[in-house]
């Protein structure tokens, strides 16, 4: 390998190395703002390329995951609540 190479392969592994820091951190915004659908799309990403997500991560993705579906749950109960308490009409009697 020629030091030019050598060079770029650095190079390259030292870009691939800031792009999954990057996405990683796309993911946490993500979810600091609540988008946890969004945060967990990022850590697909990074599995995506092959890469394997750092142990902390593997545990925000089951919190944002539980979140996610407690979420949806509490969304779904109250949407279904929420047309009866409106006075929907398709709801009378």
């Amino acid at each position: 390998m020629t030091t030019h190479s050598a060079q770029a392969a650095v190079h390259a592994a030292e870009r691939h190395r800031v792009a999954v820091a990057n996405t990683l951190g796309w993911a946490q915004e993500a979810a600091e703002r609540g988008d946890y659908a969004d945060a967990l799309e990022w850590l697909r990403t990074v599995e995506a390329i092959g890469e394997q997500l750092p142990p902390g991560y593997l545990t925000q993705r089951r919190a944002w995951r539980s979140t996610l579906a407690q979420n949806a749950a509490t969304r779904n109960g109250r949407d279904d609540d929420s047309v009866v308490e409106a006075g929907d009409p398709s709801q009378a009697c």
